[in-house]
């Protein structure tokens, strides 16, 4: 999300701060019970940018209506300029399992360009200090699909 704003005020820095502040994605409404199931973190690595942010934005924006990103992104992907539409199209079309393996640096991406790599965020995050944290960290982000797809759901009894 911080890397996609980012992008929205490099794209569009001659507008003034109160028109970007608008046009920045915020942070979603957490659905804590959905997120924890092991079949929707399968289905979470094919799910586009775009799906992804399109969700309610917290309550915490009250000034904005809940579907704020949702807006957003269709305006940003029918923009009027031919080149923004499609920067912003071919970014909001990229899965999250695009996203980590540009992070991990195992697959590169044009439009994600300037998104921080595994080890600069580990710098970034001063947690290169402690080796087994970092160790375990760098397994889970390598190892992703591998993880979740070896999680087995069940059927609780109600």
């Amino acid at each position: 999300m911080k890397f996609i704003n980012k992008k929205i005020k490099l794209i569009y820095f001659y507008r003034n701060e109160k028109i970007l502040k608008d046009m920045a994605l915020f942070k979603l409404k957490q659905k804590p019970n959905l997120s924890s199931k092991s079949e929707y973190n399968k289905g979470f690595l094919d799910k586009k940018l775009g799906e992804i942010f399109s969700d309610d934005i917290s309550s915490k924006y009250s000034r904005y209506p809940s579907s704020h990103n949702r807006e957003l992104i269709k305006s940003l992907i029918n923009e009027e300029e031919e080149r923004r539409r499609i920067i912003f199209w071919k970014l909001f079309n990229l899965t999250f399992a695009d996203c980590l393996n540009h992070f991990r640096g195992s697959k590169k991406f044009e439009e994600l360009e300037g998104l921080s790599n595994l080890d600069n965020y580990l710098k970034s995050k001063k947690m290169v200090n402690n080796k087994e944290y970092c160790k375990l960290f760098k397994y889970f982000v390598t190892d992703y699909e591998s993880v979740i797809m070896q999680k087995k759901s069940r059927n609780r009894i109600k």
